[in-house]
């Protein structure tokens, strides 16, 4: 009876560490999965205000919404960027760039965040 009492015992202990190995590798991957999106503005050299984890600059825009992008121009440059959540936004405050990818290049934007303001007959 003792050596299954001393078992259980070594084996709890064993599987506490292994718990808590676990729990804290869970943490560094939740972690990296809730920052690793905020990499992206910086590997493409775009400027950008430092994001809160999952919320990105959110918090940016509680007094509104055009004197916040007015500052980041000012601060950062005509191009630069900021998170809504973890979604990057790319602001183009140039004239002759917004000509450049609106204009001569606008089959190379697929992704211009573009909604539809009609229903399709059915």
């Amino acid at each position: 009876m003792q050596a299954v009492s001393d078992f259980l015992i070594v084996f709890n202990i064993e599987t506490s560490k292994i718990s808590v190995t676990l729990f804290l590798i869970f943490l560094g991957l939740l972690y990296w999965y809730l920052v690793r999106p905020f990499s992206v503005l910086s590997r493409c050299g775009i400027k950008h205000p430092k994001p809160v984890p999952f919320f990105g600059n959110l918090f940016m825009f509680q007094q509104g919404f055009f004197k916040p992008l007015n500052d980041l121009v000012k601060t950062y440059g005509k191009v630069c960027g900021y998170y809504l959540g973890q979604t990057p936004v790319i602001v183009v405050a140039d004239p002759d760039m917004l000509r450049q990818v609106l204009v001569k290049d606008f089959s190379n934007f697929p992704n211009r965040n573009v909604r539809k303001l009609y229903k399709e007959k059915m």
